[in-house]
């Protein structure tokens, strides 16, 4: 029997999220800046970010895993690729689809790109 079966876990209800408690982070081998802006139960499924692409940044690997990805563009261009369709997303535009299809963005414009994100599966722990 595992230790832990002795203990109680924890259940967490971070549900509202001020804007002075986000903190910004990037992912290993990108110089994207996410900020974090869903809260943090038991169960939660989507992943919710505000991510800043800087002028010309191009995410130069591609992806594909389980789940979905949502995207709303606040400010800026972005071009995104799926399974090899090209979509230029301009102030105002969204896009969703399954990650499961391969993907890829790129902000092609002099100026930093302002996203809205939400994902599925959860893929960070929240680190208070």
């Amino acid at each position: 029997m595992p230790i832990t079966a002795f203990f109680e876990e924890q259940q967490n209800s971070q549900y509202f999220v001020p804007e002075s408690d986000r903190k910004q982070f990037q992912i290993e081998g990108s110089s994207a800046i996410y900020v974090r802006l869903g809260g943090d139960f038991t169960g939660r499924a989507l992943e919710p970010f505000h991510v800043t692409l800087h002028p010309g940044q191009k995410q130069e690997v591609v992806f594909n895993h389980p789940g979905e990805e949502f995207y709303y563009v606040i400010e800026g261009q972005v071009i995104f690729t799926v399974d090899g369709q090209e979509y230029h997303l301009t102030k105002g535009d969204s896009i969703h689809f399954p990650s499961t299809l391969d993907h890829t963005w790129f902000n092609p414009t002099e100026e930093a790109a302002q996203v809205v994100s939400v994902l599925t599966p959860v893929i960070f722990k929240i680190n208070n």
